[in-house]
């Protein structure tokens, strides 16, 4: 979210300086803003979003390191029966759901479901 707000700053600071050198209109000079502040609320947005995913993530391999049973569509996922790979479960070749690999998209915690 840093780097995002320095980028505006400078991306701003670079407006202002193109204004008071005569380069750009004060029109062009709001359309630039006005575009600059939806693309800065735009990429604000998506990286709050990758921030929710990431810490989903990092609690959902926490509960499968405790041996939890994770809800995952129709499949209830524990160490018993699957592997865990960077962005999935995998059933174990020994397991009732040999071959089967279940994204984390599909996945619930039961903290979640409340």
């Amino acid at each position: 979210m840093v780097r995002i707000l320095l980028a505006t700053i400078a991306l701003l600071a670079i407006l202002v300086g193109l204004l008071y050198s005569n380069r750009i209109t004060k029109k062009h000079f709001y359309t630039l803003l006005i575009l600059l502040s939806i693309f800065g609320a735009i990429s604000i947005y998506i990286e709050h979003q990758n921030n929710i995913y990431r810490d989903f993530v990092v609690r959902l391999k926490m509960e499968f390191e405790q041996e939890k049973n994770i809800s995952c569509g129709e499949y209830i996922v524990n160490r018993g029966y699957f592997n865990l790979t960077s962005n999935s479960f995998v059933a174990k070749e020994e397991s009732p759901y040999r071959g089967a690999i279940i994204p984390f998209e599909k996945c619930r915690l039961e903290k979640q479901e409340r």
